[in-house]
């Protein structure tokens, strides 16, 4: 079995990547379109460093917080999951940000009926959250130490010694994304 780096790490270069694909964007969409229909360039490589210097389980936490009831949105691909993405944006100090609607632009946005950015790059950005989820997921399953008790009749039962984020429902976010945990 092949051992994955810890989820605050994977979590960490996710967003990482994330951004860096958002700025690619940005610049593709420059290029194409001669003018720049979201935030500058500049702006979201200082929330993409300031995000690398939080503290990991702090974005990660405030990730969960508000955006895990609308995880069904990624799966429906509906850009109004980028919303609760703002909230969490918008608990980062940065000034030159307009934090309330940049994200759900970049997906919803529109020049002459055609979209500012491609499919494929769309695509890109809704597979990032499916792995913040993923990764977010993992992370409460091992912050609540998963074990297997066994029962009076011989039988084990998978059980956390835990009760780590008390109102996030696992089980639910485990069916719907079809994500096996291992006790």
């Amino acid at each position: 079995m092949v051992q994955l780096p810890k989820p605050e790490i994977r979590f960490k270069e996710n967003i990482d990547g994330f951004f860096s694909h958002i700025i690619q964007i940005i610049k593709d969409s420059i290029k194409e379109h001669n003018k720049n229909h979201f935030v500058s360039v500049e702006s979201i490589q200082s929330l993409k460093d300031l995000i690398t210097l939080y503290d990991t389980e702090t974005i990660m936490m405030l990730f969960i917080q508000h955006t895990s009831n609308s995880w069904k949105l990624i799966k429906e691909r509906d850009p109004h999951f980028f919303k609760g993405f703002q909230d969490v944006l918008s608990k980062i100090p940065i000034r030159d940000l307009n934090q309330t609607q940049f994200m759900f632009n970049l997906v919803t946005l529109k020049d002459d009926d055609k979209n500012i950015i491609s499919d494929d790059n769309r695509e890109v950005m809704w597979q990032f959250c499916e792995s913040f989820v993923y990764i977010l997921v993992d992370y409460v399953h091992r912050m609540r130490v998963p074990r297997t008790k066994l029962l009076p009749n011989g039988e084990k039962k998978a059980v956390y010694t835990l009760k780590f984020l008390g109102y996030f429902n696992i089980r639910e976010h485990c069916k719907t994304w079809s994500i096996d945990l291992v006790f």
